[in-house]
């Protein structure tokens, strides 16, 4: 009976614990540029879009798994175009990703047991398209692809493509949300899509400067919200409001409660959050605070209680060997902390189940496992 006991004990702890990850740091080095890292919901697996190889119209799928305690490099899946941002769906059959000018849907099962990218299905976009991220609601029934070059959202009714074995993936509607949409997040819910814009169509606003030498001032940017079930039957009244979030609004969470959003405002040096409307049902943002960044920040995370966010300073235009990640925690600044990263920190994420975040090295392709500090 003791046995029996202990053996039951042993069993649920290996079901709660999977891993036998050791909570150390870890660098793995990738042969390209990682763009985004997403780990499954155990903490297990990690999946990195990858940048490069034989140039900049290829790129791969990384897949990190634990090994004796560590994060390793468990394969790596070629693709035709350069992937950008990754989704996984909520059953973790498909990992979604965005590139550029079309949107590919894999089978991640068999990344996981092959390392290899069988192409379940697949959607043609625009060849000026720019599809830069993805996102699926709480049930998968709904893809969102943001594209960035041609300033719109597109919606794919995913379940039914799913249905039909994807042999016909189409965009059932999009809607224009403003220059270069970038970041998205679906409320709990599934019945709200915010999205960012870098710029806004006011054509005397010039409050905020150039990036680069490449660029001319330009309009504060803005964030979306966009009622997802009108937005499936039309892009007409979709979008129920929007609101202007600093210069060059890039990414975007949305904390597990739904009632704050935080924003990266890469042209700013800044990090907003933001007051969802949620409680009183109206859905409109409400700025509650504005935080000071170091140079260009981009990635935004927040750890599983939502009590800490972090996100990368990135130096995009202002290249050095070594970022930052500035981590704050009760929504103020006097309890904040910096974590050290690589070149080009792009990406930020909370690793499930580990008092960990995985940080993608854009400029050092690597990929970074950093432990929160006690």
């Amino acid at each position: 009976m003791i046995a029996l006991i202990l053996s039951a004990a042993l069993a649920a702890a290996a079901a709660s614990q999977p891993c036998a990850y050791d909570g150390g740091g870890a660098k793995i080095k990738l042969d390209g540029h990682p763009f985004q890292s997403l780990p499954t919901a155990d903490g297990c697996w990690i999946f990195v879009s990858v940048q490069g190889g034989k140039g900049w119209t290829s790129g791969s799928i990384a897949i990190l798994k634990t090994e004796a305690g560590h994060f390793q490099l468990f394969g790596s899946a070629r693709l035709p175009a350069g992937p950008r941002g990754i989704v996984l769906s909520h059953d973790e059959r498909y990992l979604v990703v965005a590139a550029d000018d079309e949107v590919e849907i894999l089978d991640a099962k068999a990344l996981l047991t092959h390392g290899a990218a069988y192409v379940a299905g697949r959607l043609a976009l625009d060849r000026n398209a720019g599809a830069i991220n993805v996102a699926l609601t709480p049930d998968d029934s709904a893809l969102f692809v943001a594209e960035e070059d041609e300033g719109r959202v597109a919606y794919i009714d995913f379940k039914a493509a799913e249905a039909d074995g994807f042999k016909n993936v189409r965009i059932a509607q999009s809607v224009f949300v403003g220059e270069n949409p970038v970041g998205m997040a679906v409320s709990a819910a599934g019945d709200r899509l915010y999205v960012t814009a870098e710029a806004g169509l006011a054509r005397n606003d010039h409050s905020c400067p150039a990036e680069s030498d490449l660029e001319q001032p330009h309009p504060q940017g803005w964030v979306s919200v966009i009622n997802i079930p009108k937005f499936r039957h039309s892009a007409r009244g979709a979008i129920e409001s929007a609101v202007e979030a600093g210069c060059n609004p890039v990414r975007i969470k949305l904390s597990s409660s739904g009632d704050r959003l935080w924003v990266t405002a890469r042209g700013e040096n800044a990090l907003y959050v933001f007051d969802t409307g949620q409680a009183d049902g109206r859905y409109r943002l409400h700025a509650l605070k504005k935080f000071a960044t170091q140079s260009s920040p981009i990635g935004i995370s927040l750890n599983p209680s939502g009590d800490t966010v972090c996100v990368t300073e990135s130096f995009r235009f202002a290249p050095r060997h070594a970022n930052g990640v500035r981590c704050i925690e009760h929504e103020t600044t006097a309890r904040s902390f910096v974590l050290d990263a690589g070149a080009f920190a792009r990406d930020v994420v909370a690793l499930p189940q580990q008092n960990a975040l995985v940080i993608s090295e854009f400029g050092a392709s690597t990929v970074e496992i950093v432990p929160y500090p006690n």
